[in-house]
């Protein structure tokens, strides 16, 4: 019977720390997730300058030459910060092809 006991406790703990492990696992993963959330316009020329919301466009919309601002990208990463000198792209592209 002690035996018994032993060989359960022994499983129990094989489980929970497979358990953590793939929730360790899940989590690193999320944190490397590199897709497009969008492009987020900014002003004054510069990708710093303040946020111009109203310009704001999807992934796979057409940021314009003279646009500033950049891509947001999974994971809270930033692609092709952009003054107003640049010529047209998809942020959908900038973020597959920067990570």
């Amino acid at each position: 019977e002690a035996a018994r006991v032993e060989e359960a406790k022994r499983v129990a703990a094989a489980e929970e720390e497979a358990t953590a492990a793939a929730a360790i696992a899940a989590a690193e993963a999320a944190s490397q997730d590199y897709t497009c959330v969008g492009w987020k316009q900014t002003g004054a020329c510069s990708p710093d300058g303040p946020r111009e919301e109203g310009g704001d466009k999807p992934c796979d919309g057409i940021v314009p030459a003279g646009a500033s601002g950049f891509c947001e990208c999974g994971g809270g990463r930033k692609a092709a910060l952009s003054t107003c000198d640049h010529t047209a792209f998809s942020c959908a592209d900038m973020c597959e092809m920067a990570y």
